[in-house]
């Protein structure tokens, strides 16, 4: 059995079905118990459940004009962020991005209620990248993610481009 994928059922450890349908069992047969991995946490650590949303911002302040509010998501599911990555297309000095990445219950009414920072998305030299450190990493089913401006951006930025990694949780 070591090495080979079966279903949690044919184990005879604890392992739950609720977490996943298979196991990997890495060890020695004998003592499966030390050895068992459960492949929802192998696909957590080498990133195979890792989702993204990401795209290019054009002329972000067109998009400033209409509103301070961008949505890009909503989730169906609580997710947990991973990684943020925004790069500008100038690193010109003073020509940075000044903005948060957010939740709410809704983005599409003025009130924006139970909105929480998940990081600032702030640039230094026209980039941004964090792994780790988020003020809030974790969002609960049923919100929308949005970014929101702190002002207009600098009239030397004409793209943004952002990338959200996340794990449904």
């Amino acid at each position: 059995m070591a090495g080979d994928l079966v279903k949690t059922s044919e184990l005879t450890v604890d392992a739950s079905p609720a977490l996943t349908d298979y196991a990997l069992v890495v060890s020695d047969p004998s003592t499966p118990v030390s050895g068992i991995a459960l492949l929802s946490k192998i696909k957590t650590l080498f990133g195979i459940d890792t989702k993204k949303w990401e795209g290019t911002i054009v002329d972000p302040q067109a998009k400033y004009a209409l509103r301070a509010q961008l949505p890009i998501g909503y989730t169906t599911a609580a997710i947990t962020v991973t990684s943020i990555l925004v790069r500008l297309n100038t690193a010109t000095a003073g020509a940075e991005l000044a903005a948060d990445l957010k939740f709410a219950d809704d983005v599409f009414t003025a009130s924006l209620a139970n909105a929480a920072v998940i990081n600032a998305l702030d640039t230094t030299s026209g980039a941004l990248t964090k792994t780790s450190a988020f003020t809030d990493a974790t969002i609960p089913a049923g919100k929308f993610v949005y970014i929101q401006f702190d002002s207009s951006p600098h009239v030397d930025i004409l793209d943004i481009f952002i990338q959200i990694l996340y794990t449904v949780d």
